[in-house]
């Protein structure tokens, strides 16, 4: 099992200021794919396929719960975007 956060941006229609919010997520794998997931690091790029599944659980405290869990078929290392700051500066001055 991992843990994989997903994140949306939006600008807001009232203020005009941008919004974000991050949703976690649990992802259940087995054999050799659980494996090669075991291999990932913090803030890794993934690609996750497969069933989304809701289930109900009781714990002690006795109030229902409700987990919802992707049981991944296949998973696939992403590579990472390069950041602004990290890209060459385009050339914006004239030829002498």
């Amino acid at each position: 099992m991992l843990s994989l956060a997903t994140k949306r941006n939006w600008k807001g229609r009232q203020t005009g200021e941008w919004q974000s919010k991050s949703t976690w997520h649990r992802i259940i794998c087995w054999g050799r794919l659980a494996d090669y997931a075991a291999g990932f690091t913090k803030g890794a790029h993934l690609q996750v396929e497969g069933e989304i599944t809701t289930r109900e659980y009781a714990p002690q405290s006795g109030v229902k719960k409700t987990i919802t869990e992707v049981r991944a078929i296949q998973i696939a290392k992403l590579a990472r975007p390069k950041k602004d700051s990290e890209s060459a500066p385009e050339s914006q001055g004239a030829a002498a």
